[in-house]
């Protein structure tokens, strides 16, 4: 049940008996863009109520570290209970509501959380809690945190769905620490997923919206314990080989974007750790990977999605370089007792990450990858389905290994351009070979990717110095460049050397796709 069901009648049933999976979007709202959304939501017919939640956890934060949540919530005059637990799909939450009866006045009624048992929400509480005996998990759960909320709703039919909008205007509120509230959800409640979507794309294009992964629950308990934010790393595939190879193509995909809009979404919040960027950037190029190695297992793609992520992944590079690369080889150039070449020109300022996740192009690529997934059809699964997916990846992956075969008897006498190109060939055999460990067993990829591990480094070290010495001798002239130049060069011999013998190294083993 969501807020908008129900009205004010009190009781003390279980509302839903059987555990809902909600389908929902959420956007973080550029506050300069407030008030011309709360407008065009008036268009229609909506409806405004202030909701006060109380956020619950046990004082060693178990339920928030497993991405589940316990609140109590007022809702006009009155109270409901409700337990939500994160999916593996970023559009699906499994949620269970109780509305409780309500006590007097403004009295808080005492939660209870053996009204979520036998639901797929109560035993993602079990699982958290973990070691916490079942009699004690009530007396372990304590206030965390509050939300204040004013949300204005409105129902909009749209391509046969009906679908709820919501702008949450408010803050959250732990102790003597409050952080604002500014999100705009579009909920699925009934119809074609593909509906959702492309309201959803809409809306977002009119008011620079960007999709966010991040609960106000996991804000909160972030405020309440001063937790830094998540960084979200790749996780192993899980996936029905069964299911043809449409369904695997799907898995991966879902595994990607998890990746991505975890990241995404704490970097367009203004979220500045580097290890977000690296994480997306990572997420990107796993995407990328599967959108062109394994674009055959699958119909309905759209070759803008792939020019977007490119950009984007584009733009993070240069953000890298500036932040990251070109410090580090100042620093060695000072160590090594030369002068950092200063000229009168410079290089155009990267991007910010939070511009590259907000852009509309990013944000209308990841919704139309995401509802690609969700409307993706289910399949049975099929008699010898597994065979043929191992045998196809199979065929890509000797592909992409007889490739980096022949470019590591020449690797020294290939242009830069194309030793860039090795090395991105190389990402997409490990990434490739990641999504399919499942099939082939994870210990034999494992082994196959530690001997490609030296040369992954000695060709990103190659980069590096390349990239180095493109930016330098755009900057600067004269004896100092000179210097740095030869300096620069030098090395540069030094990692090709380096990349040659490794890639030779790699390629000489055995492989994991033959028996």
């Amino acid at each position: 049940m969501t807020d908008s069901e129900a009205g004010d009648s009190t009781t003390d049933a279980v509302v839903d008996p059987v555990a809902q999976t909600e389908a929902e979007l959420k956007f973080m709202v550029p506050p300069r863009q407030l008030d011309a959304l709360a407008a065009d939501m008036r268009q229609g017919q909506v409806r405004v109520r202030r909701l006060l939640a109380i956020y619950y956890d046990t004082v060693d934060g178990r339920l928030g570290a497993s991405n589940v949540s316990v609140r109590l919530r007022r809702e006009g005059r009155r109270w409901v209970q409700t337990a939500k637990a994160q999916t593996s799909d970023p559009l699906r939450r499994l949620e269970h509501n109780v509305v409780l009866r309500a006590p007097r006045a403004l009295e808080v009624p005492a939660l209870d959380i053996s009204l979520h048992d036998g639901t797929p929400a109560g035993l993602a509480i079990r699982a958290a809690v973990g070691t916490l005996e079942a009699g004690t998990v009530q007396a372990s759960l304590v206030e965390r945190f509050r939300t204040d909320v004013s949300r204005l709703t409105r129902v909009e039919k749209f391509e046969g769905a009906s679908v709820e909008l919501a702008l949450d205007s408010g803050e959250i509120v732990s102790g003597s620490h409050s952080s604002p509230v500014c999100e705009f959800e579009i909920e699925l409640k009934s119809g074609p997923v593909k509906g959702l979507f492309n309201l959803a794309a809409d809306w977002a294009a009119r008011h620079g919206l960007w999709l966010s992964s991040v609960s106000k629950a996991r804000r909160g308990m972030r405020l309440a314990t001063g937790d830094k934010v998540d960084v979200v790393s790749a996780e192993a595939l899980r996936f029905d080989a069964g299911a043809g190879p449409e369904r695997f193509f799907v898995a991966v995909v879902e595994s990607c974007l998890l990746q991505i809009l975890g990241n995404a979404s704490e970097i367009g919040a203004g979220a500045a750790d580097e290890e977000l960027v690296h994480q997306l950037r990572v997420g990107l190029r796993r995407l990328r990977t599967a959108l062109r190695e394994l674009a055959g297992f699958a119909d309905g793609l759209d070759p803008a999605w792939e020019a977007a992520f490119a950009s984007a992944f584009q733009a993070l590079g240069a953000h890298r370089d500036e932040v990251t690369v070109l410090p580090a080889l100042r620093r060695d150039m000072t160590a090594a007792g030369l002068e950092c070449a200063e000229g009168s020109r410079s290089l155009p300022a990267a991007p910010s990450p939070a511009a590259v996740v907000q852009h509309p192009r990013f944000q209308q690529a990841l919704l139309g990858v995401m509802a690609f997934c969700h409307e993706a059809p289910s399949t049975p699964r099929q008699q010898g389905a597994r065979k043929r997916l191992k045998k196809s990846l199979a065929v890509r992956l000797a592909q992409l290994h007889a490739d980096l075969k022949r470019d590591a008897k020449r690797f020294d006498r290939l242009s830069p351009s194309r030793q860039h190109r090795v090395r991105k060939r190389l990402k997409r055999l490990r990434y490739l070979a990641e999504f399919a460990a499942p099939l082939f067993g994870a210990e034999r990829v494992g082994r196959y990717l530690k001997r490609w591990r030296e040369a992954q480094d000695a060709l990103g070290d190659n980069n590096d110095q390349r990239v180095g010495l493109d930016s330098l001798s755009r900057v600067s002239s004269g004896v100092v460049a000179k210097r740095t130049t030869r300096w620069i060069s030098a090395r540069l011999r030094g990692c090709v050397k380096r990349c040659d013998r490794a890639l030779r190294k790699a390629v000489s083993g055995p492989v994991f796709w033959k028996d």
